[in-house]
């Protein structure tokens, strides 16, 4: 088990997941904004559930569009598409202050987000 929260010099530390979806068509219909947040006392179950929830809406969202079928960005045309973007955060709350590291959707973003998640998981485990 990785506890998803210490106490440290800086205060309470917790850490956590988040589903971050966007869906929108640029058009007549309104845009769509979900957020869901996983928390669990072992941060390894919550790594677990968010991935899956984050594939499941993935292919959810491709398969299913939102009000109109969805394309890629090279694909995109306004009026006969959707589209969508989708993230998975890794959170840090230090005493209400919070800092999202996105693990999955951005690209750019990943690698560092993912290493800093590492780094979290193996400074948890050692406090054990």
């Amino acid at each position: 088990m990785t506890q998803s929260f210490k106490y440290t010099d800086r205060g309470f530390e917790k850490y956590y997941y988040e589903l971050e979806i966007f869906l929108h068509t640029f058009c007549d219909h309104d845009s769509y904004h979900h957020l869901e947040e996983f928390h669990n006392i072992d941060l390894k179950v919550a790594r677990n559930t968010a991935i899956e929830s984050y594939y499941q809406n993935y292919k959810g969202i491709e398969k299913n569009g939102y009000f109109l079928p969805v394309a890629s960005f090279e694909n995109f045309v306004v009026g006969k598409n959707s589209c969508f973007s989708i993230y998975l955060n890794f959170v840090q709350d230090i005493n209400g202050e919070v800092e999202k590291f996105t693990i999955f959707g951005d690209k750019d973003e990943q690698d560092e987000s993912l290493e800093f998640e590492r780094e979290i998981f193996q400074l948890l485990e050692e406090d054990l």
